[in-house]
């Protein structure tokens, strides 16, 4: 099953996850600072990326 980017990096070891994301359940604060950043990835707008350790 082929997945996004967005649900590997929001998967297993993040504090948040995609599912949450997607389905509006994190505290108001991480979802407004969230989203412009989604958006941006979603757009293809440069967006930066740091690896998890």
């Amino acid at each position: 099953m082929a997945t996004t980017l967005e649900e590997r990096f929001f998967g297993p070891g993040n504090r948040f996850q995609w599912p949450d994301i997607t389905s509006n359940k994190l505290p108001r604060p991480v979802m407004t600072r969230l989203v412009p950043w989604i958006e941006d990835l979603q757009n293809k707008t440069e967006t930066l990326l740091l690896p998890r350790a």
